[in-house]
């Protein structure tokens, strides 16, 4: 199995995650001028259990290094918002919806965890080829994971206008109390 990464920051981060879990793992790496980082894996493990745990540490990956520029992608080029503190703030909110383990993020997000999720998309991605290229599954192959983020990002939208309003509710208040 081999695996190309354009980044060195996540394939280094990659590395780093999977020997976390798996120490005993072999895997090659050299960089291609044309491909950039090149992770060769040496087959010590069942195929199914070697496809599960690179699957994990790619939706690990991902959640670290793509999530949050996807996010801000969202909301600029699906929602259309410009200002910068409005998506820092929105972007805030989807990050809370994604990964939070309060009672209200796992209501919004119907008790699915998105980890989950992500993994069976870069397994089901992983059982097609034997050669993969991050980039491109990222890019191309997520359709129903970016789906569900523009999902998130609209319950985070509408989260942010009720906030708002709340606000300007309280600021009516203040200015009656005072008068």
């Amino acid at each position: 199995m081999e695996l190309f990464f354009e980044s060195d920051k996540e394939v280094i981060s990659f590395c780093e995650n999977l020997f976390r879990k798996h120490k005993q793992i072999e895997l090659n790496w050299k960089t291609d001028d044309k491909w950039g980082n090149h992770l060769k894996f040496k087959e010590q493990l069942p195929l199914n259990e070697l496809m599960d745990v690179i699957a994990g540490t790619m939706a690990e990956v991902f959640m670290e290094h793509r999530l949050g520029s996807t996010i801000r992608r969202i909301i600029k080029d699906y929602y259309y918002y410009r200002d910068h503190e409005e998506i820092d703030r929105i972007h805030d909110l989807t990050h809370w919806i994604i990964t939070g383990d309060d009672d209200e993020c796992r209501r919004m997000r119907q008790n699915k965890d998105q980890r989950v999720f992500l993994k069976s998309l870069f397994i089901a991605n992983l059982k097609e080829n034997f050669e993969f290229h991050f980039d491109s599954i990222v890019n191309f192959r997520l359709k129903p994971f970016k789906d569900q983020l523009i999902y998130f990002v609209g319950l985070a939208i509408d989260e942010f206008k009720r906030e708002e309003d709340h606000q300007a509710f309280v600021d009516m208040l203040r200015a009656y109390v005072m008068k």
